[in-house]
This record gives structure tokens, C-alpha cells and sequence, in this order.
């Protein structure tokens, strides 16, 4: 192929260094969540005591900034240029790992993972919306697989070295390799990426809409994870169910008004794009169900370090990335719908296999969690890309921030639900065989409600897409 061949058909030196140092940055965003995950039993067992609750919190205060920035990102992006942002979020994020090693308690150390979800979630719409502007239309399928995979990348190397790493050199050591990984990160996105779209002072921010959004997801997952402590509590525990409530109200109907909203909310009247976004919703809380256990699974129950609680997770990334790639001729040839329906009843029953198996030998719990993975990589790339695309001929932006919204809070509730069952199940400090126990417990259930939930979603997805076709 000639330079000028490559050119019409968007392969180019540039872009290809485009791709390689944004997919970079998605990877190290993305696996922040994996190695929290791995770090929590370490945490719990360091000098800084966390109550269970400030365990939750540790995961979801990255999580939680992460979700709530990643539609407003879009707008300011537009506004004040997609790559200063960029830059902008990797500076906070590499902040954010400086503040983490030098934390003494769990109040600073908390502080320390949202800024470095505010960090993130500036940061990786971005990417993908950076991607998405300096390659021809044809391509866009092709890269959102590319960035989408590159998620898959993510959990390896959370998982793989983040577990390695936490069992040489403890919860901290993980904050001591991203500092420096993320300045040279930095360093190559000025040189390669570069600063090249000028700012637009016309672009319009929704503020109204942004504050009602962070609002409403705030206080949601505030209620999730503050409810076991709240429980004997009732009315305490409805003031933030309330405020979710009225703001997620007002939210809707501010942006049925706004003439540039931060949500376009027609684009969920389609079926195809209810459909997405429910399966992203699903596959995703599901996963992180899995993600949140597994170290205390693995540790707590099975008695071996974070290194393999970590490796136990690289099959579900290497599955996931694989399947990945492998969907797009089976969606050609078999349609969207069969694909996506077949990975969540996949899923489905790996989480049923996960469950079955929690006491049982170790190879048996790590083929249901590839079964989950297989699962999930059929469902996660058709659902991204169609979402993305979607959205981008309806709402007028890069959907980028959408579709990782929706992956985002998914993935804080499922952390938030892991967090609920196990403060129900273990009272008190329980150690030893009783704290085994609880958590064996606690998965369980855990397990077999994300099982019915993807079988409901399944059938949800198809009937809706039906009714629409019968239109």
C-alpha cells in the first residue's frame, strides 16, 4: 500500500501513533478500578483499620468522580480543546497517586481516589473523542473496537501486575509505579497528540443539567453505600434516596428543554439504543461484582496472596479482549441482537458456575470466570459501538462519554451492592472462619441475583427490539 492508498483509507503513520498513545491512556485510567479491588484486603489488614464502609468508599470515590464527569467532559472538551483536558486530566491523575503514597489516613487517602476519578473522567472521553475527529468516518467502527479492547487491556494489567505488585510491596506499591507511568504518559501525549484544536468560546456548557446529573448520581450511590449503616435508621437513610429522587426529576426535565443539553434524551426513545445501553448497564455491574470479590475470594477464603487473586483475573481480560474481535464478523453475519443475547445468558451462566463453585476446587472457579468472560466480551464491544455511533448521529458528539457514564456507574453500583452484602453478612470485626464464612456467603447471593438479572435484562432487550420491529 502506498502513502497515499494509506492515507484514503486512514492508516497512517500519525494516526496509528494517535491510537497506540490514546489506548494508552484508556489502559492506565481504566485498570486504577482493578487495582483498587486487589488492594481492599491488604487495606483492611494495614495500619490505617478501614471500616468496611471506608473500604466501599476507597473503590467507589474514584468510580463515582470518574462516572460523574464523563458527560460534562464531552462539553468541556468542546469548549476549551479536547487535548488540553487530556493533558489536564493526567496531570490530576498523577497528582491524585502522589497524594495516595503520602496519605495517613483514610480521610486524605479517600480524597485521594476522587481526585483522581475527577482526573480520569476529564481525561478518557477525550481519547476516544480525539480519535474519533482525526480519522475518516469509515474507520470510526474500527477504532471504538480498538478503545473498547483496550479496556480488556486495562484488566490485565490491573489485575496481572496490579496483584504482583500489591503482594511484594503492599496496598501503596501500586501508587508508586502510576506517578512515573503517568508522567511519561503525559509527556508522550503533549509530543504525539498535541494541542492542535483551538479552543471554541461559543460551545455551550449545560450547567444546570451537569449539576442535577452529579447530583442525582451522587446521592444514588451514597444511598447504596451508606445503607447498611444506615439501616436501623430509616429516615437518615431516605434523605439521600429523596435528593437521588428529585434531582434525577429535575434532571430530565431540564434537559427536555435545553437547547444544548448534556444528555440528548430522544436518543433513548430507540429501541437499538435502550437496548445498548440496558446490556452495557448489566454486563457491566456484573462484572465489577466479580472484580470486587474476587480478592476477598481468593485471599480471605482460599488463603493465597494478591498476586494470584490477581492473576485469577487475567483469563476473564485475556477472554474478554479475544471474543472482543471476534464479534465483529459474528454480528455481521448473525445480527446484533442474537450476539448481544447470547453473551448475557453466556454471562448468566458463568455467574451461576461462580456461585456453585465458591468452596470448590480452584480450576473450577477459574473456568466460570472465563465463561464469564467470553460472556462479556460478546456483549460489551457491539453494545459500546452501537451506543457510540448512535449517539453520535443523534446527539451530535462523539458518545464517548455516554457510553463510559453508563459503564461508569454501572460498575459503582456493583462495587456498592458487593460493599452492602458484605457488611450485612459480616457484623462486626469477624475473623477466621466466621469472615470466611460471611464472604462465601455474601458472594453467593451476590452471584445468583447478577445471573437472574442478566436473564431478565436478555429477555427485556429482545422483546423490546421485537416490539419495535413490529412497528
Amino acid at each position: 500500500m502506498s502513502p497515499d492508498e494509506a492515507g484514503q483509507q486512514g492508516v497512517t503513520p500519525g494516526r496509528l501513533r494517535d491510537l497506540v498513545v490514546l489506548c494508552a491512556v484508556v489502559v492506565l485510567l481504566m485498570s486504577a478500578v482493578s487495582v483498587a479491588n486487589l488492594s481492599v484486603p491488604a487495606l483492611a489488614a494495614s495500619g490505617l483499620h478501614p471500616s468496611t464502609t471506608e473500604q466501599t468508599w476507597f473503590v467507589d470515590a474514584f468510580v463515582i468522580a470518574f462516572a460523574c464527569l464523563l458527560l460534562p467532559a464531552e462539553m468541556l472538551g468542546a469548549r476549551f480543546g479536547e487535548e488540553r483536558l487530556l493533558v489536564l486530566g493526567l496531570a490530576l491523575f498523577a497528582l491524585a497517586s502522589l497524594i495516595a503514597l503520602l496519605a495517613p489516613g483514610m480521610g486524605m487517602l479517600i480524597a485521594s481516589r476522587g481526585l483522581a476519578g475527577i482526573g480520569a473522567g476529564l481525561a478518557l472521553p477525550q481519547s476516544l473523542s480525539v480519535l474519533l475527529r482525526r480519522s475518516p468516518g469509515h474507520r470510526h467502527a474500527a477504532l471504538v473496537a480498538a478503545w473498547t479492547a483496550s479496556t480488556s487491556v486495562a484488566g490485565l494489567v490491573g489485575n496481572g501486575l496490579g496483584g504482583l505488585l500489591i503482594a511484594s510491596g503492599g496496598w501503596r506499591s501500586p501508587f508508586a509505579w502510576t506517578l512515573p507511568l503517568t508522567v511519561v504518559l503525559l509527556v508522550l501525549v503533549v509530543s504525539v497528540v498535541g494541542m492542535r484544536r483551538p479552543r471554541d468560546p461559543h460551545a455551550t456548557l449545560d450547567l444546570p443539567g451537569t449539576a442535577l446529573f452529579v447530583l442525582a448520581a451522587v446521592a444514588a450511590l451514597v444511598t447504596l453505600i451508606e445503607a447498611p449503616n444506615l439501616i436501623g435508621r430509616p429516615l437518615l437513610l431516605a434523605v439521600p434516596a429523596v435528593v437521588c429522587i428529585a434531582a434525577a426529576v429535575a434532571f430530565w426535565r431540564v434537559e427536555r428543554r435545553a437547547l444544548h443539553p448534556l444528555l440528548h434524551l430522544d436518543v433513548f426513545r430507540s429501541p437499538v439504543v435502550r437496548a445498548a445501553a440496558l446490556g452495557i448497564v448489566a454486563t457491566f455491574a456484573g462484572l465489577f461484582t466479580l472484580f470486587s470479590l474476587n480478592a476477598h475470594l481468593v485471599q480471605t477464603v482460599r488463603g493465597l496472596n494478591a498476586a494470584v487473586a490477581g492473576l485469577a483475573l487475567v483469563p476473564v481480560s485475556v477472554a474478554m479482549f479475544v471474543v472482543t474481535y471476534a464479534t465483529v464478523p459474528l454480528v455481521r453475519r448473525f445480527g446484533l441482537s442474537a450476539i448481544v443475547a447470547a453473551g448475557l445468558l453466556v454471562s448468566a451462566a458463568g455467574y451461576g458456575l461462580v456461585a456453585i463453585g465458591l468452596e470448590g476446587p480452584f480450576w473450577g472457579y477459574e473456568a466460570a470466570v472465563v465463561v464469564v468472560g467470553v460472556g462479556a466480551g460478546l456483549c460489551s464491544s457491539p453494545l459500546s459501538t452501537r451506543l457510540t455511533m448512535e449517539y453520535s448521529v443523534t446527539g451530535g458528539r462523539a458518545g464517548a462519554g455516554v457510553n463510559s457514564t453508563l459503564r461508569e456507574l454501572a460498575s459503582a453500583t456493583g462495587v456498592g451492592i458487593v460493599g452492602v452484602a458484605l457488611a450485612l453478612t459480616m457484623p462486626g470485626a469477624a475473623t477466621g472462619a466466621a469472615e470466611r464464612a460471611a464472604v462465601t456467603s455474601a458472594a453467593g447471593g451476590v452471584f445468583a441475583g447478577v445471573a437472574a438479572l442478566l436473564v431478565v435484562c436478555c429477555l427485556a432487550m429482545l422483546l423490546d427490539v421485537r416490539a419495535a420491529r413490529g412497528r
